[in-house]
């Protein structure tokens, strides 16, 4: 399975369903996923782990043994946190207290707890409220990265959403905090060196991924079938040549050929 494989939590198909209604409500163009949904996966355990981290250091054990987190203590922590305020900050004007954020999300809530507690223990409690807003800011960040890989796609007339694809869109995501940006950037490049080797793709019966490098992301007939282990094995037989470049975060900005930008002046002019 392509989620264990790259040892992750979260199941990466959940994400490419996710991906793929959130490209068609951004665009009517066709894209191409290559593992961009892993990359997706990743990024959510990661501002996941990271949320709670930051504000478990200031919660104190109830009369019951257990660390109740409040929304008001997320909140706080994102505000007092330099990392995460930089980033984070914005969503917070925009959140909706009566609106449900955690039926949206694709993955259920026993299995964010079940991670929760791998990370920080099981003694942890959230309130109803707590836990919707900690899947609001997931969906609200995984949105933003996905709105602006399709930009940058858009813009570099290309339609291949892969992992310099992400990689760029949280460059600019997370701009405003270089710490929390290059760990979440580090992160992201050591999940591509497990799972974006295609030949190691390729010697992998991966059950639950059914993308190959032809697979649209808005084709409507896209079989997601994230439930059945017994799924075709991966045919990734088509090479991920986006993936294979220089593995430097730095140049993992989505490139524009001299041909694309003379195309785009000729246009112009005329």
């Amino acid at each position: 399975m392509l989620t264990q494989k790259s040892n992750l939590t979260f199941n990466v198909m959940r994400f490419k369903k996710s991906l793929i209604e959130t490209c068609k409500v951004i665009s009517t163009n066709n894209y191409k996923c290559s593992k961009a949904h892993v990359y997706l996966t990743k990024l959510n355990e990661l501002l996941c782990y990271k949320l709670i981290e930051n504000v478990n250091k200031n919660v104190e054990k109830d009369k019951n043994g257990l660390y109740t987190i409040t929304r008001a203590m997320i909140k706080t922590s994102i505000e007092t946190n330099d990392m995460l305020k930089r980033c984070f900050s914005n969503y917070l004007f925009q959140y909706d207290e009566t609106h449900i954020y955690e039926s949206q999300y694709p993955i259920a809530k026993k299995i964010i707890i079940n991670f929760i507690e791998i990370k920080f223990g099981s003694m942890i409690n959230f309130t109803p409220q707590a836990f919707d807003f900690l899947i609001y800011i997931l969906i609200k960040a995984t949105q933003n990265v996905i709105a602006i890989s399709i930009e940058l796609l858009n813009y570099a007339d290309k339609r291949s959403i892969n992992y310099k694809t992400i990689s760029a869109a949280v460059q600019i995501e997370l701009r405003n905090s270089e710490e929390l940006r290059e760990f979440i950037l580090k992160q992201l490049h050591e999940t591509y060196l497990l799972i974006g080797n295609t030949k190691d793709i390729n010697n992998t019966n991966d059950s639950d991924d059914d993308d190959n490098k032809d697979n649209n992301v808005n084709d409507n007939n896209a079989n997601d079938s994230d439930n059945n282990d017994n799924d075709n094995n991966d045919n990734n037989n088509a090479n991920e040549t986006d993936d294979k470049q220089n593995n430097n975060l730095v140049d993992n900005e989505i490139d524009l050929d001299e041909n694309t930008q003379t195309k785009k002046q000729k246009k112009q002019k005329k």
